[in-house]
């Protein structure tokens, strides 16, 4: 029985031989995670096999997408998958075939990836000029033109996802955060819109997950100024946070076709601010030749901390400005603000703020 198996077995595979039969394997491809950073547009190509066969290798892949020529130029390649690297016998090109990008993984001798059933690989990402951020990106597969095929068995593209005629998102120039008591504000600006519809603005903890806090449906200073090539700024107020803590924001806008499109995140440290404001006695008193002054802020404001001698003449001015809440020092070295020493004697230190007027006597020994 065992010698009548390996005859069969032997025939068959010279049967197999003669026929040429070969195992093609197909596979999924995917535009995905579009997104806008310093006028440039980003788009990434993912690819799953979903057939049971599987050869090791890639093979050659010509990869041809549509896109708006007078919106989009100069494609190039950021991002390449390892297991696409001259190592292990692939070479990689780009460029523009009007009116068509392209992107061709050319299979070399000795090319070995294990493409798993299944699993999604992120093959590449191409990054574009934006010309023309006022029109539609037209980015979009062409099926006729893409194809894949390994050196000696054809692998074929099953389904093409992704990509669509959308307007070329927000372009961010700023985006920033500042600490008020226990509130953070947020702030940024747009170089330009397209067909937008407003922002998104999340918030996660050190110990919770991503959470939306406002957006331009609940939040009218949110809404979006539709295509614009003018500078916008906007601002929100993120209220009741926790002192102490560490908070992360991300800022995503809304086009009008109801795609999301992330714009930045940012992380803030929320410093424990002190209960009330209070002018701190100055260390050390007498002093020679320099003394310190600290200070609490219960609330941001405009602050004024100066020296002035007993005849009440202002010798000195040390703070004059506006300040976030929080404790901070100064300190003051005998110096007017001519630059002249002052005369050992007695002098009062008086800081002003929008909760009142509070003073410290200090005495300049020589």
């Amino acid at each position: 029985m065992k010698f009548t198996k390996i005859i069969c077995f032997a025939m068959l595979l010279l049967v197999t031989s003669l026929l040429g039969v070969s195992f093609s394997q197909t596979v999924d491809l995917t535009i995905s995670n579009q997104h806008v950073s310093g006028g440039y547009l980003y788009f990434e190509i993912h690819m799953t096999r979903t057939s049971d066969w599987s050869y090791n290798n890639l093979g050659d892949c010509s990869l041809y997408l549509n896109h708006n020529e007078n919106a989009l130029s100069s494609p190039t390649i950021t991002y390449t998958n390892p297991n696409l690297s001259s190592g292990n016998g692939f070479s990689i090109t780009n460029g523009v075939n009007s009116p068509y990008i392209y992107v061709t993984i050319t299979f070399g001798f000795g090319s070995s990836w294990a493409i798993a059933q299944d699993t999604d690989y992120h093959l590449f990402t191409v990054r574009l000029n934006i010309d023309d951020a006022g029109q539609n990106s037209g980015l979009s597969w062409n099926t006729i033109a893409s194809a894949i095929m390994d050196a000696a068995d054809q692998s074929t593209i099953e389904s093409y996802y992704g990509g669509s005629d959308v307007s070329l998102p927000v372009e961010l120039a700023t985006f920033s955060a500042k600490q008020d008591g226990n509130s953070v504000n947020l702030l940024w600006a747009t170089e330009s819109e397209s067909n937008n519809l407003g922002f998104i603005l999340e918030r996660r903890g050190a110990t919770t997950d991503w959470v939306k806090i406002a957006s331009y449906i609940t939040h009218t200073t949110l809404q979006g100024k539709g295509t614009t090539s003018e500078r916008s700024n906007y601002a929100y107020t993120d209220a009741g946070l926790q002192a102490g803590e560490s908070y992360s924001y991300r800022l995503s806008d809304v086009s009008v076709n109801g795609e999301i499109n992330e714009l930045g995140t940012l992380n803030v440290e929320l410093i424990k601010v002190p209960g009330t404001t209070a002018l701190l006695a100055p260390y050390p008193n007498p002093f020679n030749p320099v003394t310190k002054i600290s200070y609490d802020l219960a609330k941001a404001g405009t602050v004024e901390i100066a020296v002035y001698n007993i005849l009440g003449g202002k010798v000195a001015t040390l703070v004059d400005g506006n300040q976030s809440a929080g404790s901070y020092h100064t300190s003051w070295n005998g110096l007017n603000d001519a630059g002249q020493q002052s005369a050992t004697g007695m002098y009062q230190v008086v800081m002003k703020t929008v909760q009142g007027v509070q003073s410290h006597k200090v005495l300049l020994m020589k």
